[in-house]
């Protein structure tokens, strides 16, 4: 189901059962908004010096099919619109490096002169405990859009994230509007 702009109206005119569906329907789709909600239960392996997108493998809940785990690092916009996504995530601590970061990447053209990005870093000459990072952003897609979540780090060696209930890959999208 999906929001459609409602006629417009001038005196005189007749409202139609076709009109009356359709502004029944828009009252059910605020009802109940495109959401996705997922995370990540074994550690992933984030290799020194490389973007990587989080795989995600268990499903919380999704009301639109924005998720799939034959895509698990993507999350689609099945209803065009502006959708508020976080992520957040703990990686293992290592005092080597200078660098963590978290990003919610659109299209996954972080690199592109055009992208939309939020990202979350800390940078420090030694980050020797356990980091936790969250990226929030707000993004307008439509429907041949995507949201990967992605870290980097530059430790020298491998991190991983964690698997403890609240410090887990969590991955939350929400349609906000049209």
């Amino acid at each position: 189901m999906a929001y459609t702009t409602p006629s417009t109206f001038v005196a005189g005119n007749v409202l139609t059962a076709a009109q009356m569906n359709a502004i029944q329907n828009n009252i059910r789709f605020f009802h109940g908004v495109p959401t996705a909600s997922v995370n990540r239960n074994t550690a992933q392996s984030i290799s020194n010096n490389t973007i990587t997108a989080i795989q995600f493998n268990s499903e919380v809940w999704d009301s639109n099919t924005i998720w799939s785990s034959t895509a698990s690092n993507k999350f689609f916009a099945r209803t065009a619109g502006k959708y508020l996504a976080t992520f957040s995530l703990q990686l293992t601590g290592s005092s080597a490096g200078t660098f963590r970061v978290a990003a919610i990447v659109k299209n996954a053209t972080q690199y592109a002169e055009t992208s939309t990005m939020m990202e979350h870093t800390i940078g420090s000459t030694a980050i020797a405990a356990t980091v936790a990072l969250s990226v929030t952003g707000i993004f307008s897609m439509t429907t041949s859009d995507y949201l990967t979540a992605q870290v980097f780090q530059d430790t020298g060696g491998a991190l991983n994230t964690s698997t403890q209930m609240r410090r887990r890959p969590k991955f939350q999208m929400l349609w906000v509007s049209s």
